[in-house]
Order: C-alpha cells, then structure tokens, then sequence
C-alpha cells in the first residue's frame, strides 16, 4: 500500500478516507490481539480486516483516476464503516 501512496495527488477526502481505513484495520489488529476469542470471532474479525484493506489498497488509485479526470472524493459518494 505504501508504494501505491502519492501525496502529489492526495486530496483532503482521499486522505480521510485512507487515513479511517488504516484506523479500522488498527482497531481489527487489535482486537485479534485479545486472548480468548472464539473461532468464530477471529474469522469475522479477518474478514473485516480483508474487507477494509481491500478498500483501503483501491483509495490510491481510485483518487488518482479521479484527478486524471479533474474531479476529487468530494464529488463522490463514499461511505466508511
């Protein structure tokens, strides 16, 4: 992921984007670091950790398209969980 960053192209919603993302897959690591979890929650944790960093890896280029274009994460819909 750091490879794909360019702060060339980063916008403001981009940047927060990316930077809740990297919260998320913070707080995900941190609670796979809990001891006791069942099997169940460790696997609904990955999966959500899978899913953020998916999202995450698609922000750089995904906001570099947009500035190719002339156009930003403001004038997109996005939502973040």
């Amino acid at each position: 992921m750091a490879l794909t960053r360019d702060d060339r192209v980063a916008s403001a919603a981009g940047a927060a984007i990316g930077n809740a993302l990297v919260a998320r897959v913070a707080a995900i690591d941190a609670e796979l670091a809990r001891p006791g979890l069942s099997e169940a929650q460790r696997t609904a944790l990955w999966h959500g950790r899978v899913a953020a960093l998916r999202q995450l890896v698609g922000v750089e280029p995904t906001e570099r398209w947009l500035a190719v274009h002339g156009r930003a994460y403001g004038d997109a819909s996005v939502h973040v969980d």
